[in-house]
């Protein structure tokens, strides 16, 4: 947990949780007990613009237990979900955007993903495709895929569990975002040496999306500063992403 600008005489200073991610590195990760990340980094550098008029507390949370908390209106905000607008109804408005990020698909390099999903069910079982717990990352003809049967969704809590499946042949490709994939092979790799992606390559680009702050739509009587705290965000994180 991080609260930012503790200072003396702040009783009456209105405190902000923001949820995050605690395993998407480089983005939101929990490192030895410790929040970090580009997304925490830049919280906290909008958090010295948005001072006095807030404190933000930036606590780490499972990705699915985060989002189901912003749903139920027991936390007002989030990071760093993509804009969903119809599968997550409970998420109204989103920041600015934090940064883009490009989703890809890592497969074994005798899976070619884009002509697989094109060819009739019966010619050839489905593909294992493994994604992480609560991300909603399929792009439309992977959705039609999923629908026909041509892929299997497995998830995992973490990117580590899923690489780790992906090298072992338990899954026949991974999606994530690639950068977050990278840095977690890398981190993987220090550890485990022998793991590697020789026969792993990037398939498919999926999608670009961009990253936000979520704020709660169930929870706007609870939080009575919201849209002005909305507002201020924005403002601290423009100044904020400027000086990058």
């Amino acid at each position: 947990m991080i609260i930012a600008k503790t200072r003396a005489n702040e009783i009456t200073i209105p405190t902000v949780t923001i949820l995050a991610d605690e395993a998407y590195p480089p983005y939101s990760y929990l490192e030895n007990g410790q929040l970090k990340g580009i997304y925490i980094n830049l919280l906290l550098r909008a958090a010295d613009e948005i001072y006095p008029h807030y404190k933000i507390k930036l606590e780490p949370a499972p990705w699915k237990r985060a989002l189901k908390e912003v749903e139920n209106g027991h936390a007002l905000a989030v990071i760093p979900p993509y804009k969903h607008l119809e599968a997550r109804p409970y998420i109204w408005p989103y920041s600015i955007a934090l940064r883009a990020e490009s989703v890809v698909a890592f497969c074994h390099k005798d899976v070619n993903l884009n002509h697989f999903v094109q060819i009739p069910l019966e010619e050839k079982p489905p593909l294992i495709v493994g994604i992480n717990s609560g991300y909603l990352i399929l792009n439309d003809t992977l959705k039609l895929a999923k629908k026909q049967g041509k892929i299997r969704i497995w998830e995992n809590k973490v990117t580590g569990a899923n690489i780790k499946k992906l090298v072992a042949r338990r899954l026949d490709c991974f999606l994530n975002d690639r950068d977050s994939t990278l840095w977690e092979l890398a981190r993987i790799q220090r550890s485990e040496p022998d793991i590697n992606f020789n026969q792993i390559y990037e398939a498919m680009l999926v999608m670009t999306n961009t990253a936000h702050i979520g704020y709660s739509n169930t929870a706007n009587t609870k939080y009575p500063h919201k849209q002005d705290f909305v507002r201020r965000m924005n403002e601290a994180l423009i100044k904020a992403l400027s000086g990058q």
